[in-house]
């Protein structure tokens, strides 16, 4: 067993033993493990945000920018407006997904 494998198998041990005594309700084994992991928490919600944004941009924003200048005055109002109920519709249902899994 090479020194990368044999860091990688204790550091799991010591991981899994921090998680068994967290999961017994010790408080001080359950902050460890957050803390450990805490960037990667940061770095996982930021690239789901990242992504519903992109989403969400390319859905609601790109067919705005193409169709409202072929509208006239009242009918790009009512346009505009159906987009914002667009927005929260879709942010709604992100949240939902998110939530789920």
């Amino acid at each position: 067993m090479d020194a990368l494998t044999q860091a990688a198998s204790s550091a799991t041990s010591a991981d899994d033993a921090l998680v068994r005594r967290a999961q017994t309700g010790d408080a001080a084994a359950f902050e460890m493990l957050v803390d450990t992991r805490i960037d990667r928490c940061y770095r996982l919600a930021w690239s789901i945000l990242s992504i519903t944004n992109g989403i969400s941009t390319t859905l609601i924003a790109t067919p705005c920018t193409v169709l409202s200048p072929q509208f006239t005055r009242p009918h790009r109002r009512r346009y505009l407006g159906s987009l914002a109920v667009h927005q929260i519709v879709l942010s709604a249902i992100f949240v939902l997904i998110v939530a789920l899994v």
